[in-house]
């Protein structure tokens, strides 16, 4: 496990992988809603597009993602 850097004390967000499987997870820690630079990930190297493994939506690395209070994301490259 690794934490990955976020420009928000808020949003906790770190990669997990096993057996060349990676799974980058983000998380909300406020009742209120977060955003995060999502072009950090691509800064260490990741794809443009994710889907996120928990609501099935793909996720683009091209600028700010809102979270919702408490949100959770497990992000797997697309």
């Amino acid at each position: 496990m690794r934490v990955l850097e976020s420009d928000n004390p808020h949003i906790l967000s770190f990669l997990r992988w096993y057996q060349g499987h990676q799974l980058v997870i983000i998380a909300n820690f406020s009742d209120a809603g977060q955003t995060i630079d999502l072009r950090r990930l691509r800064v260490e190297g990741f794809a443009h597009f994710f889907k996120d493994l928990l609501s099935g939506k793909t996720i683009s690395t091209h600028g700010r993602l809102e979270l919702a209070p408490y949100d959770l994301l497990w992000l797997k490259e697309d």
